[in-house]
């Protein structure tokens, strides 16, 4: 009787509606309010456990005063179930376990009610910050890079770059990242797993065939405006005669993959966000979100000299 128990799940405690559905509830509750403490995950495990106790061995009112009246006859003592012992509400006063399993439900009801008090505190802050501004980043790649391993599976890693390395160092400071995903062999069900998975990170992935990537990035930007920031004009394609070089479909690559963009940032930002756009890949992207949203703070910056 004297020995100190203690107990934590390391699964998740079902709400009452499924867990009433075991057949031996009560046996089970009755075992677990013999320890002296007992550990949850999180709050919802807690309360859920809380939930079970009151609404399946005895009233709520009941343990709030720390008083015992429960319906259900104590388990018998080789741990059997409900019709071999006394009744808890005839033992009060009288057996140690009862008192044992009072002391421990008078700190339950405790815990739950500091749970409860932290959880509107927390709530209070998610409150807050969920108005707070936030910077959503946009660039050409994300901070978080994927790619498919030797045996088909997703794999993220951090993405080289002085960029990245930069503002994954700021603190204090709420950020969304939009940017291209680079994986392009995907189906609907892995884009989704991408998706997911980012998104606890901060990112938003941007998702572009083949094709796109290689006339936005590799076409016109590293060929037509990557040597135009650099000073080689005559890399310069000729619009009304050079129509077999590729320029107007690398254009309107250009277009489409900023419009993607567009569409991404539009589906996060909220008014009162700052979204900062980066460098000569999305230059016409603070164009494509003022159509859409035309009081949104937008800021862009060119990681290149402007000739």
């Amino acid at each position: 009787p004297r020995l100190r128990i203690g107990w934590f799940l390391h699964t998740p405690f079902p709400s009452l509606e499924v867990f009433r559905t075991l057949p031996m509830r009560k046996e089970i509750l009755s075992g677990l309010l013999a320890a002296d403490l007992l550990g949850f995950h999180i709050y919802d495990y807690s309360r859920h456990f809380l939930h079970a106790c009151t609404q399946l061995m005895g009233s709520e009112l009941s343990l709030e005063s720390r008083g015992i009246a429960w319906d259900m006859p104590l388990p018998a003592a080789g741990g059997g179930g409900g019709g071999g012992g006394a009744g808890v509400g005839d033992a009060v006063g009288g057996s140690a376990s009862v008192a044992r399993e009072g002391s421990v439900i008078g700190q339950i009801v405790a815990l739950n009610r500091q749970l409860r008090e932290r959880q509107a505190a927390y709530l209070d802050r998610l409150w807050l910050a969920q108005r707070a501004p936030r910077v959503v980043v946009v660039a050409n790649r994300l901070p978080v890079r994927v790619q498919r391993g030797d045996n088909g599976e997703l794999l993220y890693s951090i993405s080289p770059g002085g960029m990245v390395s930069a503002l994954l160092g700021v603190r204090g400071m709420r950020m969304i990242w939009v940017g291209w995903a680079e994986i392009d062999d995907t189906t609907a069900a892995e884009r989704e797993q991408i998706r997911r998975t980012l998104w606890r990170r901060g990112c938003v992935p941007v998702f572009l065939t083949k094709e796109e990537a290689r006339l936005h990035y590799a076409g016109f930007c590293n060929d037509v405006l990557w040597p135009l920031f650099h000073y080689v004009v005559s890399r310069m394609p000729d619009i009304k005669t050079d129509l077999r070089s590729g320029f107007h479909a690398q254009w309107e690559a250009y277009q489409a993959v900023n419009g993607h963009f567009a569409a991404a940032v539009a589906r996060v930002a909220r008014p009162n966000d700052l979204v900062w756009v980066h460098d000569y890949h999305l230059m016409l992207l603070p164009g494509l979100l003022r159509a859409r949203q035309p009081r949104l703070r937008i800021g862009w910056v060119l990681h290149k000299a402007l000739p």
